[in-house]
């Protein structure tokens, strides 16, 4: 969280890739929400919870990195949420949740023995039902009755946050299998901006209705 002293101070919005989007200044600092603007011109307009990264300057009070969600966005200002420390940030990033949710591998095939696939056409891929057991900005492991070799590039299609429909590309780092059921660990790669977003909201969501069962859990 930064100190309510930082208000005032110039900064520059980029994106968790370090490309730039604005610079600005602090002109409010609430808890952990940060209200941004550039008297030089407008804002540029971003999409609700797009994940950002500041860089904060100050002379007196030092030099902060800092990561959050977009509120708010208009010509005017800039709203950032639930910031904290970058390096925080990405500890989180590597956080796996454990969560039980059912998606769909997206799986290509191969034209039958004997048979050539005309240029120009693909054979549609196979939906193997899998179950993700947890998941995290940067990878996911699932169970599936497949056997699937360390390397291989996958699909996975899952819903989302507000049942929002993504299909994500995975790329298996290792996998066991006991008593006919494989465990795979796959990192996610090529990652969008959009399919960002929906997979921090929903490990949010998810992680706030675990911690209301526990609690629940706990007063019975």
């Amino acid at each position: 969280m930064l100190e309510k002293d930082y208000e005032g101070s110039v900064c520059e919005v980029k994106t968790l890739k370090n490309v730039f989007i604005a610079a600005g200044r602090i002109d409010r600092i609430d808890g952990t929400d940060l209200e941004i603007s550039d008297p030089s011109g407008p804002m540029p307009l971003l999409p609700y919870k797009t994940p950002v990264k500041i860089s904060v300057f100050n002379s007196s009070l030092g030099f902060r990195v800092l990561a959050g969600q977009v509120y708010i966005s208009n010509e005017e200002y800039i709203q950032v949420m639930h910031t904290l420390d970058f390096l925080e940030y990405e500890r989180r990033r590597f956080f796996r949740l454990d969560i039980e949710a059912p998606a769909v591998l997206l799986v290509r095939g191969e034209a039958p023995d004997g048979e050539e696939v005309p240029d120009g056409e693909e054979t549609p891929p196979e939906e193997v039902p899998v179950r993700v057991k947890n998941l995290s900005l940067c990878g996911a492991m699932f169970e599936s009755g497949r056997r699937y070799h360390v390397g291989q590039a996958l699909s996975l299609r899952m819903k989302l946050y507000k049942s929002q429909e993504e299909v994500f590309q995975l790329v298996i780092h290792r996998g066991r299998e006991w008593e006919g059921v494989y465990t795979y660990g796959a990192e996610i790669v090529d990652l969008s901006r959009r399919a960002e977003q929906n997979l921090c909201a929903y490990l949010f969501e998810q992680q706030r209705l675990q911690i209301q069962r526990n609690k629940a859990r706990g007063q019975n």
